[in-house]
């Protein structure tokens, strides 16, 4: 556990996942503070996309309680959704849509009304300047997760949760996105 003062951005308490008599998760417990990164390491079928799920509010857990900003997801699953941004190991953005548009359009699902130039900003932010006409589906891999964490981060919120983030990327687009993460973790923001 940390020792930071400040209350946890993350607070997994006893945290069970079962699909039928399958147990996926068993009394898992952690936290997470404002400026942390966190992973979740082990095997295959060890349970973490469960654990993720869970977190999410995408899978309904058996037991325990998760707690992002404050907010039980599931007593007050909006207020925990609007808490965390979500990046996933594939994106399935709209492959015909620009860039550009990809990104107002989820800024605009937040109420976040974005100028082409604050738009241009955000895209000289992934160094994808000249790329904002271009199709989602023309992107390459690494460049297609640039705009997933955008768009996973485009409200700001406090708690970013990745799933394998780097798989099937070059490592320059590996290093590209640990940069990005880390000036994240640098302006408060836990990933997990």
């Amino acid at each position: 556990m940390n020792s930071n003062q400040n209350p946890p951005v993350l607070r997994v308490a006893n945290l069970s996942v079962s699909y039928g008599s399958f147990k996926a998760v068993r009394d898992v417990s952690f936290e997470v503070h404002q400026g942390e990164i966190f992973g979740l390491l082990g095997p295959n079928g060890a349970g973490k996309t469960s654990t993720l799920s869970a977190i999410e509010g995408l899978v309904k857990p058996t037991g325990g309680a998760v707690f992002i900003a404050g907010y039980d997801n599931r007593k007050h699953p909006l207020q925990a959704r609007a808490s965390m941004g979500v990046q996933f190991q594939s994106t399935s953005f709209q492959p015909e849509l620009t860039v550009s548009e990809i990104i107002r359009l989820y800024a605009g699902i937040h109420g976040i009304g974005l100028s082409a130039e604050r738009t241009a900003d955000i895209l000289a932010d992934i160094k994808l300047e000249d790329s904002g006409s271009k199709r989602f589906g023309q992107l390459s891999g690494g460049q297609q997760q640039r705009v997933s964490l955008v768009i996973a981060t485009i409200h700001q919120p406090p708690l970013v949760l990745m799933d394998e983030p780097t798989t099937g990327l070059d490592p320059q687009s590996r290093r590209q996105l640990w940069e990005r993460i880390e000036a994240m973790r640098a302006r408060g923001t836990p990933s997990c």
